[in-house]
């Protein structure tokens, strides 16, 4: 009882942690499977934003961009990861709420995989620029579309790792609209820009800027560092399998706790019924019915009794001789044996305990003799 109260006090605890829409990523080489799985409070669909910190390398798209068809599921699978081995990449996660609800990832690598027929170069469907390109404290940044065929409307957004997005201006309409942005980001943040048509896939999305590290700027007085993304994408992959651990010991604790106690009740059981048998064996003594029992009796009272065995008595005449408990009173001592001797009819006895002799009886004669 005590551990299903902890188990449930656990659960409890953790579904309150990870209520904040959140999500943590698993392994990541190059043109293998990536998971990313999610959990919390979150509207459908879901979208995921791969932006890698180099996108002018070679065989690197711009960006991976998608969002999760499967409504009732909690995790996205990408049958192949497209950047090559050694790319930092961050992954953004969104619901229908907004762009990046869900945060963005800390900074992720590609690993060795074991094909490389996946790599291709993709340049966006459409670019913008950023007016100057380095980014400093304090300082503003033009924004701008470079070229762009289509009317959709587009946003910016500045993303750093481990943090939630910055929105810089979201829904414009005219490609010829230029947008300024004032790098609040603390000395040292590392910073990448997107633009974005939010409901589209990664072929209509405007690509990425360089990954850079904000450096000083003449004014520093403006610097508020974004909002941590929701811990979950942090400590994830550690976290899941501890809990995971936890859970299999748990469960193991439960089987192995339940039967240890039903083996202890067994062998109790066991040991009360030979030791009963055997009382009955060595006293010899009658078996009681304690379901005959008055309900006031008490059980104590229909134990056994012992008895004492007259090994000197043999085969009496004409008598049984009843084996003799022990007397209380007696000071549990086996009491004297029987002594038996045969009745003299027609005897009187006197009451002077005198000796006693045997009368003649006159027996008068028939009436009709008289």
């Amino acid at each position: 009882m005590v551990q299903k109260r902890k188990t449930l006090a656990v659960a409890f605890l953790l579904n309150s942690a990870y209520s904040e829409f959140s999500f943590f990523v698993g392994q990541t080489n190059q043109c293998e499977q990536l998971t990313i799985n999610y959990r919390g409070s979150w509207t459908a669909p879901i979208s995921y934003l791969l932006v890698p910190s180099n996108a002018e390398a070679s065989n690197t798209p711009d960006l991976i961009a998608d969002y999760n068809r499967d409504y009732d599921s909690d995790q996205i699978i990408l049958p192949s990861l497209g950047f090559p081995e050694g790319t930092e990449f961050t992954i953004t996660l969104s619901d229908a709420s907004g762009f990046g609800s869900a945060g963005t990832s800390s900074i992720l690598k590609t690993g060795q995989g074991n094909s490389n027929s996946c790599l291709y170069d993709s340049p966006a469907s459409w670019t913008f620029y950023n007016d100057p390109e380095e980014a400093k404290t304090c300082e503003w940044m033009e924004f701008g579309i470079a070229q762009k065929n289509n009317t959709i409307p587009y946003s910016y957004y500045a993303i750093s790792p481990g943090t939630m997005p910055r929105t810089i201006k979201k829904n414009l309409t005219s490609n010829n609209e230029t947008v300024a942005y004032q790098i609040t980001e603390p000395v040292g943040t590392q910073l990448v820009f997107v633009a974005l048509e939010e409901e589209s896939s990664q072929y209509n999305h405007g690509g990425s800027s360089p990954n850079q590290v904000v450096s000083r700027g003449k004014d520093t007085s403006c610097s508020s560092p974004p909002k941590p993304s929701p811990r979950y994408s942090d400590y994830a992959k550690e976290d899941l399998k501890e809990r995971a651990q936890k859970t299999r010991k748990i469960v193991a604790g439960s089987v192995v706790g339940g039967g240890a106690l039903w083996g202890a009740v067994a062998v109790g059981i066991f040991f009360y019924i030979r030791r009963y048998k055997r009382r009955i064996y060595v006293s010899n003594a009658k078996e009681v019915e304690i379901g005959q029992k008055p309900e006031s009796a008490d059980i104590d009272e229909f134990e056994p009794e012992p008895y004492v065995h007259n090994d000197s008595i043999t085969s009496p005449t004409n008598y049984q001789l009843l084996r003799q408990p022990i007397s209380p009173t007696t000071g549990s001592t086996t009491p004297s044996k029987f002594t038996s001797s045969s009745m003299v009819r027609n005897c009187v006895y006197h009451e002077d305990a005198g000796s006693f002799h045997e009368e003649d009886q006159h027996i008068p004669p028939p009436y009709a003799d008289r």
